[in-house]
């Protein structure tokens, strides 16, 4: 007769966010032990590279979570798999641009004041920061609202303004300047929505951080 030999482990993953494969789960349980693997901001942490840059990888991880599991529920976090071998600002910036910005559109379908609020941009319903953030400064998006009254001329019942963002310009290339990189730095930061010490904070990532001039230098 057919047989599993005892030594045999069968050793599978499943993506909770995954709703393609919800009908087959059901029979899957029946059959495995499960194992729920939480993100874990400590593990990303942990992963190495300097003490302050290692600070904010994590809680870059960490405050992201937080807010999708308010936003969306707690299935749709971000695993480890993006941070752990970011060790520089700059490894940072690629996680963001290239990983985690994209994921978030495919997450709110568009809806970039959640993808915003995700990133510590929140809006008031006029499209506009608390704190009234000037143009240019050191934040992950670029967000313009598009005022009703504009499009259509009146104040319509059906209609509210709407937000339009896109990535900051300075994210999309690496950092050619030390001051390239402190704005970097300034604009990791800022998705923590950090009210003090921020300056303390970033004068300590880029003292870890080899400067673009030595690299360019070597």
């Amino acid at each position: 007769p057919f047989a599993v030999p005892p030594n045999l482990h069968i050793i599978g993953t499943l993506n909770t966010a995954d709703r393609s494969i919800a009908m087959m789960d059901v029979a899957l349980r029946r059959r495995f032990v499960f194992e729920e693997l939480r993100p874990n901001a400590d593990l990303v942490k942990n992963a190495g590279g300097g003490k302050a840059i290692a600070e904010l990888r994590g809680e870059l991880f960490e405050t992201i979570n937080t807010r999708l599991q308010f936003l969306y529920d707690r299935e749709h976090q971000i695993g480890h798999a993006y941070f752990m071998k970011a060790m520089t600002p700059e490894d940072l910036r690629v996680v963001l641009v290239r990983k985690v910005i994209p994921l978030l559109q495919e997450y709110f379908y568009g809806q970039w004041d959640k993808v915003a609020l995700v990133l510590g941009h929140p809006m008031t319903t006029g499209g506009q920061r608390p704190d009234e953030v000037k143009e240019g400064a050191a934040r992950p998006l670029v967000v313009t609202t598009v005022i009703e009254k504009d499009v259509i001329g009146l104040d319509h019942d059906d209609y509210d303004n709407s937000f339009s963002a896109e990535v900051q310009p300075h994210l999309l290339k690496a950092p050619q300047s030390d001051e390239d990189c402190t704005r970097l730095v300034n604009t990791l930061l800022s998705v923590l929505s950090l009210k003090e010490k921020s300056d303390e904070r970033a004068e300590a990532i880029l003292t870890e951080w080899t400067p673009v001039s030595a690299e360019v230098s070597r």
